[in-house]
């Protein structure tokens, strides 16, 4: 804010403008013309803005001047100084460039790393399965069949010899 007194005794006319060095504000000034009764004070509503936003880093200061005109009169200038903050504090950009860093790495590492495939465990598989006998329950079963009982020859008799008996009747 900006105080602009009338001092004299007759009404006062004043218009305010902003500069400064480089063109780095933008200037809003409300208002920007105003008419002071004679022994009053008039406030003036003075709001700056940086053109360039500092996302990181530490505090920048821009010196300006406000520019009183009085009719008639040469403009008096007001010296001021603007400071301006970084947006986000300088250990979050380190920190984010390390978390950058390290997602980077990792994505590097996923997609670049091809592991060695070892085919020992392979090897040794096929001779363990080689050297055991096959277990029953692996062996393909074959269809149900009604079948007789198995009969030993020994325990049977032979057709031909019961018939050369001669034992039988007559």
């Amino acid at each position: 804010r900006l105080a602009v007194d009338n001092l004299g005794n007759t009404k006062l006319t004043t218009s305010m403008s902003g500069e400064d060095n480089g063109d780095q504000l933008s200037y809003e000034i409300r208002p920007s013309n105003a008419q002071i009764e004679p022994g009053r004070a008039q406030f003036i509503d003075l709001t700056l803005r940086p053109k360039r936003i500092i996302w990181f880093g530490s505090k920048e200061q821009h010196p300006f001047k406000v520019a009183v005109q009085r009719a008639g009169v040469a403009p008096e200038a007001v010296d001021g100084t603007y400071v301006q903050r970084g947006f986000l504090p300088r250990w979050l950009a380190t920190l984010l460039g390390i978390l950058l860093a390290l997602a980077l790495a990792f994505v590097m590492f996923w997609f670049g790393h091809k592991p060695a495939v070892s085919t020992r465990a392979e090897e040794q598989m096929e001779q363990v399965g080689s050297s055991l006998a096959p277990s029953p329950s692996a062996q393909p079963s074959l269809p149900a069949q009604p079948s007789a009982p198995a009969e030993s020859p020994a325990a049977q008799p032979q057709p031909s010899q019961s018939q050369n008996d001669g034992g039988g009747g007559g």
